[in-house]
């Protein structure tokens, strides 16, 4: 989809939801179970901080790892919070697509990080250290697949919703071109 036609598409879907105009799509979840579902995986985003800080980094850099992936594994419980954060405002509005994209995104970019300090753990550490991390995470790493499926869920939504829309734009238009029947 082109850029303009997929602003275009957004603002008459936001004009469409915000008059009533479309029913909730097939297969998405009501919004008052979207909104805590999300709040409280946003809960258990926050506890995956918890088990990255076990990673001793001073170690890891003892051992020879380079100052880019230490910065970066550093960086891992401010992403944590930052997806928690995005999470939450997926919750205040749970249809939005730009919170969702941006949800989505953020859960594969928290996702590589953490599989890349378990790596690092690995190759500047000991491989049962990084097993260790991986088996403590073990219960924790569907929640970016969580993520990635209701984004798939609120696109297949939309999508829904836009065909709708436009098979009646497309109604509209014949109508408008008919010629008048004569009484």
């Amino acid at each position: 989809m082109a850029p303009k036609t997929a602003i275009l598409a957004g603002l008459i879907l936001g004009c469409a939801a915000d008059l009533g105009a479309q029913p909730q799509p097939k297969g998405l979840i009501p919004e008052w179970e979207a909104a805590p579902k999300l709040k409280k995986l946003a809960t258990r985003i926050r506890g995956l901080t918890e088990f990255t800080g076990r990673v001793d980094l001073a170690k890891l850099e003892a051992n020879g790892a380079p100052a880019a992936l230490l910065a970066k594994w550093k960086d891992i419980p401010a992403r944590i919070e930052y997806l928690a954060a995005s999470l939450e405002a997926l919750a205040n509005n749970p249809y939005r697509l730009p919170n969702a994209f941006e949800a989505g995104l953020t859960a594969q970019s928290v996702d590589a990080s953490i599989e890349s300090m378990i790596e690092g753990t690995r190759y500047y550490q000991s491989p049962p250290a990084a097993d260790l991390i991986r088996d403590l995470l073990s219960d924790r790493v569907p929640i970016g697949a969580e993520i990635r499926e209701y984004v798939a869920e609120v696109m297949a939504g939309r999508e829904q919703e836009l065909v709708t829309l436009g098979k009646d734009v497309q109604k509209v238009r014949e109508n408008l071109t008919r010629p008048a029947q004569k009484k």
